[in-house]
């Protein structure tokens, strides 16, 4: 029988944690999903609370990570423990409404073995849309990104995603140019899916928006890393 999961990154997001996730089991049950997995990175606030007074363990499940390892720890762990067919992991800021789970389940089932959000506009500050450029263009030149959109915060997959996966090292935070970088260097299937992002509801940002020189050569040198790791130039 064809399984489906969706596994939900948090931190620190005890604000919208629960109007988020009964949106969000309201549209996994339409395509049989009766149960929702979430990748606690650390938080320090209640958002693990949150979720235990409000729902049972049949509705969600909880991994809580001892520390926090970045954007990538959640990430990581997601696609470990995945077991089903086909997989959505999204953040659970809220930017990314429930209403577009089925469209990347779809997309994984039968056009890609990855499949990433292309928004249609970004939201957010002027220093925030301006760096999600910036790091749009490294991709392109560095690791030969070829699509319109790389940083979105959903994203799919299917078994030939997750057999040819290697674990990507904690603590770091460019989740999405690293899973690209492994599909396209596994001659996988690259898909996208156009999404209309929302504000941010709350949670905590694993980015120094505030401090764009420091976030350009962090993105540059981890960049550089995520190809050197595949040892292939190119």
């Amino acid at each position: 029988m064809i399984k489906s999961e969706v596994f939900v990154s948090v931190r620190n997001e005890q604000d919208s944690i629960v109007g988020f996730c009964h949106e969000l089991l309201s549209e996994c049950k339409k395509y049989g999903i009766h149960q929702v997995s979430i990748i606690d990175n650390a938080s320090s606030d209640r958002t693990r609370e949150k979720i235990l007074e409000n729902f049972t363990p049949d509705e969600i499940r909880i991994f809580t990570l001892e520390r926090n390892l970045g954007y990538t720890g959640s990430i990581n762990a997601a696609i470990t423990m995945s077991t089903a067919d086909f997989v959505v992991i999204l953040d659970g800021d809220g930017q990314f409404p429930a209403k577009f789970v089925g469209l990347f389940i779809e997309a994984a089932r039968f056009d890609a073995d990855l499949v990433f959000a292309e928004r249609n506009f970004l939201v957010g500050g002027i220093i925030r849309k301006f760096a999600s450029r910036i790091l749009y263009y490294l991709c392109k030149i560095i690791l030969g990104f070829q699509g319109k959109d790389l940083n979105g915060g959903i994203r799919s997959y299917n078994r030939s995603f997750v057999d040819a996966y290697k674990e990507i090292p904690p603590f770091r935070r460019l989740a999405n140019p690293a899973l690209f970088y492994q599909a396209k260097m596994s001659n996988l299937r690259i898909g996208f899916v156009e999404v209309s992002p929302v504000r941010r509801i709350g949670g905590e940002s694993f980015i120094p928006w505030n401090k764009p020189f420091i976030l350009f050569f962090q993105s540059l040198r981890e960049l550089i890393a995520i190809k050197n790791s595949w040892g292939i130039d190119g």
